[in-house]
């Protein structure tokens, strides 16, 4: 079998060669070929709304409805309020019919003025706080009014008599009616952190059980400079405080935090492969698609991804090549990870530079082997036959003496200061291009003498 999942059975007598595709994994094939037409037409938001149908769980519906809102949306934090359930039309109409029978109950038994300003002031000349209150405000000392509604439990009336003492007084009774409302009645911190303008706050003191509710006032609310940092916040909460993996997620997402966000995604990948006890190919085309969809919510076509990614990408190439997907595996060999390159080296000479791929840079240093130091042809040495490979010894073979006095300058060290994986990558290369530097006298001797250096230097 080759690098692009051909199989060359040959029928002897008549010396003829059929060249047959075998496909491995089929499942994996349509899913990967449905994904590249995909890529090709630039139809991604089609593709997460097949996604939302296709997908087995909630938890899947949820990251593909939440990509095509936050990818290929124009008003994305509008659309995030009805993803996360709430939908300000539907909910003005729940409100309007729960406040309906109070409102029409409150116009057929409509109070005068006078009941009004009695219910406001109270007028029961019994009430010792309503007489210091009225006595106040007789001299127009709302602060000293204020703190006997404090003092007498009437909150309500405290707000109305500061909303007339100016911001220092609103603000003060506004802070101490938060502070003794908000533990009967926690819907007011939410109210405090809007009203304080203090989301940071909300964040850090939101009840983690209804984290959606969070998400949605940061959406309404929040400014355009502080929304991400705040849906990132939240996330690092849910995901350390609560564990929640899969909902911590979903606001990385919202913060278009793509390393995060990718990071959780190639740990599931993991665990999809623990469970398989192999690469699971299915859930490997299901990251991919994710990633590359995701990233076109940023606009950094450079943005590294950490090597983890680079390392999956890399598989994911390989096993296209390896069902004979050439063109396709090229497409997913960005970076410039050693792995990467020479994967890229590969795929171009197995086929995709006849394709239209571009050729890539050579990953290995070029070598010259048999030239001078001056450019020219060195003397060829004297034929010898090949040599055994070096002993564990410092004490160097004649026929390897001979070759290393026949080397050209500099190579010799060159070769000690190689790697094994370096050499033999040099030595493949040169025996594709220019295989007559190989068949020379000698070739093998050199060859031999510096796998004996490299292991010289690493003991």
């Amino acid at each position: 079998k080759g690098a692009g999942g051909g199989a060359s059975p040959a029928a002897a007598p008549q010396m003829q060669v059929k060249v047959t595709q075998v496909l491995e994994d089929p499942d994996f094939v349509a899913m990967a070929n449905r994904f590249e037409e995909v890529m090709d037409k630039g139809e991604y938001a089609q593709w997460c709304e097949s996604k939302v149908e296709e997908a087995a769980s909630e938890k899947e519906k949820q990251v593909w409805r939440l990509m095509k809102v936050l990818c290929f949306e124009s008003n994305a934090r509008e659309q995030l309020l009805s993803h996360l359930g709430f939908d300000a039309d539907v909910i003005a109409q729940e409100a309007e019919a729960f406040a309906r029978p109070a409102a029409e109950e409150a116009k057929n038994d409509a109070p005068d003025a006078a009941s009004l300003a009695a219910g406001l002031l109270g007028a029961a000349p019994s009430s010792e706080a309503e007489k210091m209150i009225r006595r106040a405000l007789m001299v127009g000392n709302f602060q000293a009014a204020v703190s006997c509604c404090l003092e007498a439990g009437m909150m309500a009336e405290a707000l109305l008599l500061a909303s007339c003492g100016g911001s220092a007084l609103w603000s003060s009774t506004q802070a101490q009616f938060f502070e003794r409302e908000t533990p009967r009645r926690p819907f007011l911190h939410t109210l405090a952190a809007v009203i304080k303008n203090d989301l940071a706050d909300l964040v850090e003191r939101a009840d983690l059980a209804h984290w959606e509710e969070t998400l949605a006032v940061l959406s309404t609310y929040g400014k355009t400079d502080e929304f991400f940092k705040l849906c990132a916040r939240l996330g690092e909460r849910l995901e350390v405080e609560a564990n929640d993996r899969s909902s911590a997620t979903l606001c990385f997402m919202c913060a278009v935090d793509i390393r995060k966000t990718v990071g959780h995604w190639v740990q599931e990948l993991k665990d999809a492969n623990a469970r398989l006890g192999r690469t699971d190919t299915l859930a490997l085309q299901d990251f991919v698609e994710k990633v590359v969809v995701f990233r076109q919510a940023d606009n950094d076509p450079n943005l590294e991804l950490g090597p983890e990614c680079a390392e999956i990408f890399a598989s994911y190439a390989q096993l296209l090549a390896s069902q004979g997907k050439i063109q396709a595996a090229a497409k997913f060999t960005q970076g410039s990870d050693m792995a990467i390159r020479v994967l890229r080296d590969r795929l171009y000479h197995a086929g995709a530079g006849r394709m239209g791929m571009p050729l890539p840079e050579c990953p290995w240093e070029t070598v010259r082997v048999g030239t001078g130091a001056a450019g020219g042809s060195a003397p060829a040495p004297a034929a010898t036959k090949p040599a055994a490979a070096p002993h564990a010894t410092r004490q160097k073979q004649p026929q390897q003496a001979a070759a290393a006095a026949a080397t050209p300058p500099g190579v010799g060290g060159l070769f000690a200061s190689a790697d094994t994986q370096v050499l033999d990558a040099v030595v493949a290369a040169t025996r594709k291009h220019s295989p007559e530097l190989l068949e020379g006298p000698g070739a093998d001797e050199l060859l031999a003498e510096a796998r004996w250096c490299i292991s010289q230097r690493r003991r």
